[in-house]
């Protein structure tokens, strides 16, 4: 039986990009755990950091998830989902992928961290002590992982489609 695809990794990684590219390539629906806490809340993730606080947001993230790993779709999770334990068991219904990229390529496609809560104030810091934190989090919930640095965004959807193919996942 197959599995929803869930992409994680960090903020500016492609998980939203790739995400998209590869539920055309796979003819799956596409969720984003981001966007379905937004719509939740009727309000952005900046706004909801900003009025509720991370543990508001986290709650939402975690509402998101379980409902994303009902349906087969490809899931682009929020960079910190695999904070909460929770979290890390409902991936382990999906067959996940980490995104893998350096610190440099991160802080290359997140800029500054516009709408991004927790890289505001020295972005290039928060980026490299928050994936110093995760990565070993990413790694154990992930079955692959797609190294992205100096992929384009269809380099990085084709070397996971290739590696879905070559594990027998969806067919491909």
């Amino acid at each position: 039986m197959f599995k929803p695809l869930a992409l994680i990794g960090m903020a500016g990684c492609g998980k939203t990009t790739v995400g998209k590219r590869l539920a055309a390539e796979l003819n799956l629906p596409f969720c984003d755990t981001d966007a379905m806490a937004e719509n939740n809340a009727g309000l952005t993730v900046e706004e909801i950091f900003a009025r509720f606080g991370e543990e508001k947001f986290r709650k939402l993230e975690t509402a998101a998830l379980a409902a994303a790993v009902k349906r087969l779709a490809v899931i682009s999770c929020g960079g910190g989902i695999i904070l909460r334990d929770e979290n890390r068991k409902l991936l382990g219904n999906c067959v996940t992928v980490y995104l893998a990229a350096t610190s440099d390529t991160l802080i290359k496609h997140v800029g500054i961290g516009g709408g991004r809560p927790l890289l505001a104030d020295n972005p290039r810091e928060k980026i490299k002590r928050l994936l110093a934190e995760r990565e070993p989090l990413y790694r154990a919930c992930a079955d692959f992982t797609v190294h992205t640095d100096n992929l384009s965004a269809d380099e990085v959807m084709r070397s996971a489609a290739n590696i879905l193919q070559r594990s027998n996942n969806y067919g491909y």
